[in-house]
């Protein structure tokens, strides 16, 4: 129904979403409760049936592609901003606790396999929040960009890939940071948009302070943007596919890239 273009389809969208909207989320705040709860509990003598973990995944992940179609086609961007606001700080709030507990657990090659996938699709509903919602990112802005900051800063690419996070995740991690930045600088379409990009331009001011941007920058040039052993064995072998390589459009897949846009 989401994707229906008639007149009426859409309005019947916008009834479905304003009204379920709130149901959709506790769904899927319960079902992320639960993972984070099994995921403290791993390593005890707690015995939780996988068949309960695939279950509770999905219907989290479900939940949070509904509520994702529901911000993009359904809900207008002057209704229920205080909805999607707390939907959007509560994805926030277990991201960044599912990254910690990622972080601090590196023994469980498993759980952190889940934990990617999770973590992938919650930076991906915060992307595109930002983009359709605007609005609704800036009372979780600033919490926002701090985790994003402290996770760009503590992932550094070394010559072997590390197994948490993911380059994947951090490839979305590096995207949003940038989008974030260039909706602060970015020209509104009319006025209201203008007063929002202005208010996040300001947050962004006063939370990238100096001691912040030197060293994220710091990160960026001396370890994100260096040439891996793989780089240098690709133009030692091929220096035509390196160049050809170098010329396409990877920021979306790979982190040199990402980095660099």
């Amino acid at each position: 129904l989401s994707m229906k273009r008639l007149v009426n389809d859409k309005h019947i969208f916008r009834q479905v979403s304003c009204q379920l909207f709130e149901t959709i989320h506790e769904c899927w705040s319960d079902h992320m409760q639960w993972l984070v709860q099994w995921a403290n509990t791993r390593g005890s003598d707690v015995a939780v049936p996988e068949t309960d973990v695939s279950v509770a995944l999905e219907c989290a992940l479900l939940s949070l592609r509904i509520m994702k179609r529901m911000c993009k086609f359904g809900l207008s961007e002057a209704d229920d901003v205080r909805m999607v606001s707390h939907a959007t700080a509560a994805v926030h709030q277990f991201l960044h606790i599912l990254y910690e507990f990622g972080r601090s657990h590196p023994e469980h090659a498993r759980l952190l396999g889940l934990l990617e996938i999770v973590l992938y699709k919650l930076c991906a509903f915060l992307s595109s929040i930002l983009l359709h919602r605007t609005r609704s990112v800036i009372s979780s802005l600033q919490n926002i960009l701090n985790t994003f900051h402290t996770i760009i800063c503590q992932h550094f690419i070394t010559q072997h890939d590390t197994l948490f996070p993911s380059q994947r995740f951090i490839v979305r991690a590096l995207l949003l940071f940038k989008d974030i930045l260039e909706c602060a600088t970015r020209p509104g379409l009319d006025d209201s948009s203008d007063q929002v990009n202005t208010q996040i331009q300001n947050i962004s001011n006063n939370t990238l302070t100096p001691t912040l941007l030197s060293h994220t920058l710091t990160a960026l040039i001396t370890k994100y943007f260096i040439l891996t052993p793989d780089d240098f064995a690709l133009w030692e072998c091929d220096p035509e596919m390196f160049v050809i390589d170098n010329e396409m459009d990877q920021f979306e897949t790979q982190v040199r890239p990402a980095a660099e846009s």
